[in-house]
């Protein structure tokens, strides 16, 4: 399954970053992006008052991220084999979601005016020669 955004109105910005020979800025705006997301994806929501399970954090340690070299995509994960039933749109339980598992797709959704405007200040810092 893949779920992303596109950004719309940002090749005219990603065109002078080429002509100035600047690779590093998006780059580094994606991976500020992609910190921001995995650390809110961490985020477990309260036990649940009458719940007798042990939490062991091991979805929250499994959410990694990767950026390509040219920063023009970032790749969100969890190996965990459970994360699709947890923390997953489409295959969310009832019972996460009930509790207050918010899903990645939901987060995605939500922030994605977020992500267009870090990536346009950090490229717009880089064109001012603020980079």
């Amino acid at each position: 399954m893949s779920y992303g955004v596109q950004i719309e109105g940002i090749d005219e910005l990603l065109k002078r970053l080429d002509a100035v020979g600047d690779t590093k800025t998006l780059r580094d705006g994606m991976t500020s992006v992609a910190v921001s997301l995995t650390t809110k994806l961490k985020q477990y929501p309260p036990a649940p008052a009458r719940s007798t399970y042990r939490r062991t954090g091991t979805l929250r340690h499994r959410w990694t991220y990767a950026v390509d070299d040219d920063g023009s995509e970032a790749v969100i994960g969890n190996v965990t084999p459970y994360a699709p039933y947890v923390q997953g749109r489409e295959s969310q339980t009832w019972y996460h979601k009930r509790t207050g598992w918010q899903t990645a797709e939901n987060l995605l959704d939500g922030k994605k005016e977020d992500i267009v405007k870090v990536l346009r200040q950090f490229i717009q810092k880089a064109l001012d020669g603020r980079g």
